[in-house]
């Protein structure tokens, strides 16, 4: 689908944000895409969607999204090609940061996020597919998050999960397939929350 029909189902849906459409790099880089075009495409597709979205009155939504692989300063690579085309976090007080949820290495995410945040100190970041265990040291960096790997194992093998506050951990159930998943991803997603209220809310 194109910027302008993503945009358009947005907009349908009544969204609140809009990110940008991005190339992750974590998956498509092993897979051949050379990074720095990866990079590009990425900003193309951020700026056609926003000039879209100022004709259609939905630019406030816009959330550009950067892009990198596993250096901080791709990410950063990326934030310079779109001040180039204007869109700067004077102007976008929102930005979303892709290509973290396949690192293995949290103090890599965290030296990532931090660069990152060095040089967007007054805008609200926000990061996809963050890992529970990158989460608790970068929590203070980032303003929101999203993931559906916490839940994605109560649909594939009945996993249930349970946020144990003292060990700051999650333990991990094998529940009869006799439950509906929907029910299984919803105790997920329950458990999920007391864990950011328990790890991010009371830490602030």
């Amino acid at each position: 689908y194109s910027d302008r029909d993503y945009l358009e189902l947005a907009i349908k849906v009544g969204a609140n944000h809009i990110a940008t459409l991005d190339l992750p790099l974590d998956i498509l880089h092993p897979r051949g895409l050379p990074i720095g075009e990866g990079i590009r495409k990425t900003v193309e597709h951020g700026v056609e969607l926003i000039a879209l979205a100022e004709d259609l009155g939905v630019v406030d939504k816009v959330v550009p999204v950067l892009q990198g692989f596993d250096d901080p300063s791709q990410w950063l690579e990326s934030l310079d090609l779109y001040k180039s085309h204007g869109v700067t976090p004077q102007r976008f007080r929102y930005w979303g940061v892709g290509s973290i949820c396949m690192m293995k290495s949290p103090p890599h995410v965290h030296k990532v996020l931090s660069t990152i945040r060095k040089a967007l100190p007054d805008v609200k970041l926000h990061v996809f597919g963050i890992s529970m265990n990158s989460l608790r040291g970068t929590f203070h960096l980032i303003d929101s998050y999203d993931t559906s790997v916490w839940v994605y194992w109560a649909k594939m093998d009945g996993d249930v999960y349970i946020w144990r506050p003292r060990r700051n951990a999650f333990m991990r159930f094998k529940a009869r397939r006799r439950y509906d998943t929907k029910d299984l991803m919803e105790a997920n997603m329950l458990e999920i929350i007391t864990m950011h209220k328990d790890l991010c809310t009371k830490n602030l």
